[in-house]
């Protein structure tokens, strides 16, 4: 794990990104300040869909992911929910806190991460806090937001 505190990070880990560094930057995973996090999502997610536009981007919060997973169960549509997700080439998920302490959920984020990351896409996360401090993510979860670079903004 790359853990690093600079102004000038956040701007490099996106060109990289951008770049397709992601044998360097997979996954990013921002925290700090949610508003500096969610411009810099934005930015990123803009970039790539103008630089790439063939390529799936997938941008969702995290309550709309918990929200959108109970609806498609309900509605026993599950697999249409994951299809949503599974062939992105770049997920960015926001505020991934409001995934902890849901272990359907955290079990669904952790296999979609699984094969974006296998199939080559770049995953990219925020929260308010490191993943090593929010104590209700799952154990698997935290393992593989810290495998990439974790950056504080704001």
């Amino acid at each position: 794990m790359e853990r690093a505190h600079t102004d000038h990070l956040p701007e490099g880990l996106v060109s990289g990104i951008l770049n397709e560094r992601r044998d360097v930057y997979n996954p990013v995973y921002f925290y700090g300040d949610p508003c500096a996090a969610a411009e810099l999502t934005d930015r990123l997610a803009r970039a790539y869909a103008l630089k790439f536009p063939g390529r799936k981007t997938v941008r969702v919060r995290g309550a709309d992911f918990v929200r959108d997973m109970i609806r498609c169960m309900r509605e026993d549509s599950l697999r249409e929910f994951e299809t949503r997700f599974c062939h992105a080439e770049l997920l960015v998920m926001e505020d991934i806190e409001a995934l902890a302490g849901n272990e359907f959920a955290m079990q669904v984020f952790y296999g979609l991460f699984d094969r974006i990351y296998e199939a080559g896409g770049q995953i990219v996360a925020t929260g308010l806090h490191a993943p090593a401090d929010i104590p209700a993510l799952e154990d698997r979860v935290r393992t593989q937001l810290l495998g990439g670079v974790i950056c504080r903004v704001g």
